[in-house]
């Protein structure tokens, strides 16, 4: 790690940059910092500016990108950074702390210790944007090998950087101020973190990462059991003393006020005491050290019980390393398209007691989640039946939707799952996360999320401490705050390889107040660092395309989110819309210029999104056949789910078929290429009326293949659309002979006999190509497309946002503790 500038005045504003190389890699952190009034300062996620704005990229830094960046990120939400920015980070200074330790510094002290123990920091933040938000990497394109490879390890590498540049900042300040300033002891540095705060918006992260939390929360009982299963050795007991009395004097220095929610400083130290005080008890007999935690907490405090757990994980930290090493998970979910209502209905019974039981309680389902016009990255709740043109379906519906999915399941005989959410596409998202979590134990949160009394507090410190909050104060009504990085290691140790522990042999976790401070040095520079790369190359996001109109680079997560939202807000159910999304998003990043032949078709007032769909033939020996006036893209999902179940039963094929609208035609081959990943030769056929296309997928083991789409005609092509599929008939509309009149629509034929798919293979014109090659790169890459487009499908999704005016009717208006915080 290289201070590669730091350009700070009196005021502390200015500019700074630090260089990271990890693994043959190379990043940047640029940092832009400013004294904003106390009134202009919001600390929540869509405020407009920040005392301190910043951003980690990887790759070269060039004075192109430098200059970039330097007008784009001030403008936060409404910037773009490129798609080699990795986070955005902000944070404001500490109204209680910050402006006394410059002056203390200026002064030639340090600052009152007790102080800096009551707050734990002197800059805050909330959240750090990545993922393809504001045309960052999504973590899928960082890749298997990268640093930062690790779920949100990007985020606290930005957190631990702009802890860093507190030190800096204060230091810089002081020193501009006064010639007998003195730098922050290295002791400090060390004992202070990172404040954060988060209120009901983050309560969403547990709903929609249901898979990446199950796996984390398994991971650290996993560890636990691990640890527990260990005898214990006269080591262990003295290390378990040392952090247990650690933590019980580090809880007596913060002593936080009582919040009326969280257990108080002073209850959880005093549990401590009783827990250590059990440690020799038991005389000579060998423990587990399951056992000797089960009798140290015995009777106590549900939050000292915790803090134990915490505790155990630290006393034989390299079993608990092994069970850390999770990296990026799929968090798409799809239903069980092999499975039968009855099931999915035990599923429901076994797995969703506590939400059917919901029902029961007063004020269940009293409230919805939206998003608002001023912060469309956040969920808010409103109240049901106040404005019901804003309650659009979200996936914090969980208990409602688990209660109409149960109802419905009960009126259904058992049949082909797929058949019943060709009927109620209504419950095809709810019915896609039963599914997909049935085998995660701790992958749901049991908390109906739209009862009138849901505390927000205990879902946000759960995911909080998921990414290592500490010193958890809850703010009313809505809001919890803490501290990250208290006691972590601090740049001058990295540069020093200073090893992470105290006398006792361990410095973090639970810092206790420096007894003896340092003189604390200037930030060290790196004068020799050359701060641009001569041969550098920057990836602008701004670009032409062939006809000199303005390009700009999307991500695969901003594309899909656009297209989930235009078709949602025009009628079409979520689950359905997630789906069809998905195939939007493929098609664009094969053939980029249909991203403006989907806006267009889907927006349009004879789109249809909303229209029913019917299943008309459902005969498990037949072809399925839909019916009605929806869009193709709308009949997709059902279409794939029934083609691929009537394949595994049917002889060596399954096919189905929708006569419907012609909007979203052009994601024909991402159907097709789904199919594939099913595990079929895939073949679909399009036609709008007039033009007709047929396509071939398979999967090739380590991706999937797609022909082009190649035309078809004639009478043959009609019989294709009417049920009949054999070679003779593909065959014939390849030649594209005769005249014949075609329904509009889509065709799926999944096959699992080899001996038709060798036929088909011979039959198409066209060699199939890698698919999944595009797909991999545009999630390191982006995709270019036209800059008019993507901002009018922006347009088009923000019709799901609710207005202020709107807004007003949805809640109760309420003091914002983070104002105050």
């Amino acid at each position: 790690m290289q201070k590669v500038d730091l350009q700070l005045d009196a005021n502390g504003c200015g500019e700074a940059l630090y260089r990271l190389s990890c693994d043959g890699k190379d990043f940047h952190y640029f940092v832009i910092s400013q004294d904003l009034p106390e009134s202009q300062k919001l600390d929540r996620n869509f405020a407009a500016s920040w005392d301190i704005m910043a951003v980690l990229c990887e790759g070269s830094w060039t004075p192109d990108r430098e200059e970039y960046l330097r007008r784009q990120v001030p403008l936060q939400r409404a910037g773009r950074g490129d798609i080699d920015t990795l986070i955005y980070a902000r944070g404001n200074r500490s109204g209680r702390l910050f402006n006394a330790v410059v002056d203390a510094l200026a002064a030639g002290r340090q600052p009152d210790l007790r102080e800096l123990a009551r707050v734990g920091y002197i800059v805050r933040t909330t959240a750090f944007i990545g993922n393809g938000q504001l045309g960052t990497r999504p973590f899928s394109g960082y890749g298997a090998d990268h640093p930062f490879g690790a779920p949100y390890h990007a985020q606290i590498m930005a957190g631990f950087l702009l802890r860093e540049f507190s030190f800096d900042l204060v230091n810089e300040m002081a020193a501009a101020r006064s010639a007998g300033a003195v730098q922050l002891a290295p002791e400090i540095c060390r004992f202070l973190g990172l404040g954060n705060a988060a209120a009901t918006g983050l309560v969403p992260f547990l709903v929609n990462h249901p898979r990446l939390v199950g796996e984390w929360v398994a991971s650290d009982r996993a560890a636990l059991a691990d640890i527990c299963a260990q005898p214990v050795t006269p080591a262990i007991v003295e290390r378990t003393r040392a952090l247990v009395g650690k933590a019980a004097a580090f809880l007596a220095e913060t002593d936080r006020p009582d919040d009326g929610v969280f257990a108080t400083d002073a209850t959880l130290a005093a549990g401590l005491g009783v827990a250590r005080s059990r440690l020799d008890e038991g005389g000579d007999r060998t423990l587990t050290l399951g056992e000797l935690r089960e009798r140290m907490a015995d009777g106590l405090h549900p939050g000292v019980r915790a803090l134990l757990d915490s505790i155990f994980l630290d006393v034989l930290p390299g079993v608990a390393d092994r069970h850390a090493r999770i990296r990026s998970i799929d968090e798409r979910l799809a239903p069980d398209w092999r499975g039968t209502t009855g099931s999915l209905l035990s599923v429901v019974r076994d797995r969703y007691g506590w939400a059917l039981a919901a029902a029961d309680r007063e004020g269940s389902g009293a409230a919805f989640w939206y998003r608002a016009s001023g912060a469309p990255r956040d969920l808010r709740r409103g109240l049901i039946g106040r404005r019901p043109e804003a309650e659009f379906e979200t996936a914090m519906d969980v208990v409602p939707r688990i209660q109409a999915l149960h109802a419905a399941l009960e009126k259904a005989q058992d049949k082909p799952l797929a058949d019943f959410l060709a009927d109620h596409p209504e419950l095809r998202h709810i019915a896609a996360r039963v599914h997909g979590l049935a085998d995660l134990p701790f992958a749901e949160l049991e908390v109906d999320l739209t009862a009138m009394a849901l505390s927000p507090f205990p879902p946000v410190r759960l995911v909080l401490a998921l990414f290592g909050l500490d010193q958890f104060e809850a703010a009313h009504p809505k809001s919890v705050r803490g501290t990250f990085l208290q006691g972590a290691p601090i740049e001058l140790d990295l540069r020093q390889r200073v090893a992470d522990e105290d006398d006792q042999g361990h410095r973090w976790p639970f810092p206790l107040m420096p007894q003896k401070l340092s003189a604390g040095a200037r930030p060290v520079i790196a004068r020799d660092a050359i701060r641009f790369d001569a041969e550098g190359k920057w990836r602008c996001p701004y670009g032409e395309d062939a006809e000199g109109r303005e390009t700009l680079i999307i991500t695969p997560i901003e594309l899909e989110r656009g297209f989930l939202g235009l078709m949602q807000s025009g009628g079409l159910d979520l689950g359905v819309a997630e789906e069809a999304a998905v195939l939007a998003t493929e098609a664009v990043i094969w053939q980029p210029r249909l991203a403006g032949v989907l806006v267009d078709e889907l927006s349009a007032a004879d789109a249809n999104l909303g229209e029913p769909l019917r299943l008309v033939q459902s005969e498990p020996n037949r072809p399925a056949l839909l019916s009605g006036g929806c869009a193709a893209l709308a009949a997709a999902p059902a279409v794939l789910d029934l083609a691929c179940a009537r394949a595994i039963t049917g002889a060596g094929s399954g096919l189905a078929i929708a006569h419907v609208g012609v909007a979203g035609l052009a994601a024909g081959p991402a159907l097709a290429a789904a199919a594939a990943r099913r595990g079929f030769i895939a073949l679909v056929a399009t036609c709008d009326g007039s033009t007709c296309s047929l396509t071939l997928a398979e999967d090739r083991g380590t991706s999937v293949a797609l022909t082009e789409p190649t035309p078809i005609s004639g009478p043959d092509a009609a019989l294709l659309f009417n049920g009949r599929f054999d070679l003779e008939t593909i065959k014939g509309a390849l030649r594209n002979q005769g005249r014949a009149r075609v329904p509009a629509g889509l065709f799926l034929a999944c096959v699992t006999s080899g001996e038709i798919a060798d036929a088909l293979r011979d039959a198409m014109p066209h060699e199939p190509a890698d698919a999944d090659v595009l797909l991999m790169s545009a999630n390191r890459d982006g995709v270019a497309i036209s800059r008019d487009v993507f901002l009018a499908l922006e347009r088009l999704s923000a019709r799901l946002y609710v207005s202020p005016d709107v807004e007003v009717d949805l809640r109760d208006e309420i003091i914002d503790p983070l104002k105050m915080f």
